[in-house]
């Protein structure tokens, strides 16, 4: 090899060293900023993690999970349009993302939006049948709509995969409470208790006013 050949080929020898490690540095800043933006998360300083989530996408817009993070961030600082087209970046980034279509139909649920709110459901829980998240939040949809059996159908289902989900037997035995089958619905109520939940006083209050009963 003549000496020209010799420098070009170091030369794209060393192009390609330094851009390994370009690479290398953002990618660990991208992560970096991810972490810290979920340790600020976790302490409920949602403004600060949002901030490490920007500084995040900055360098890497292709993480489904820091949009995600910075949806339920911006939903927790009332914030619910910017939360929904995080939430939605997340899903265009990852399509079978379906802890983001739960989120984006909370969000969506929260602004009035029923049917959309429904249909994130119905697809998060196509592509996780297993979700009981999606089922228990559904059901609380269906409830308020009056379509009381369906939600109590969805707060079951959500109860065979996770039979410790305390909240999905608070809100069927409300769903119960509103059909006046208040057997049932004191059964729910003394199982969210030995869970560890509590259940709201006005509601026991009533449920012992019209069943008769004291617990």
């Amino acid at each position: 090899m003549n000496a020209k050949r010799l420098i070009c080929a170091l030369a794209v020898v060393n192009i390609a060293i330094f851009s390994c490690i370009i690479c290398n540095v953002y990618c660990e800043t991208a992560e970096s900023h991810f972490k810290k933006g979920v340790g600020f998360h976790k302490n409920g300083d949602y403004g600060q993690a949002i901030y490490e989530y920007n500084a995040a996408i900055a360098v890497d817009h292709n993480h489904d999970a820091t949009y995600y993070n910075r949806g339920i961030a911006y939903a927790m600082k009332g914030d619910l349009d910017q939360a929904i087209r995080d939430y939605g970046k997340a899903i265009e980034i990852n399509p079978s993302y379906s802890e983001a279509y739960v989120n984006r139909g909370t969000a969506y649920f929260h602004q009035n939006n029923i049917e959309q709110s429904i249909s994130d459901f119905n697809k998060a829980l196509e592509i996780n049948p297993g979700n009981p998240k999606a089922y228990n939040y559904r059901g609380n949809v269906l409830a308020i709509e009056g379509t009381t059996n369906q939600a109590i159908s969805d707060f079951t289902e959500a109860i065979k995969i996770n039979p410790n989900y305390s909240d999905a037997y608070i809100a069927r035995a409300l769903a119960y409470f509103s059909k006046k089958e208040y057997t049932k619905s004191w059964e729910d109520v003394h199982k969210a208790e030995s869970l560890g939940s509590k259940v709201k006083l006005d509601f026991l209050e009533m449920l012992k006013k019209v069943s008769g009963r004291e617990q």
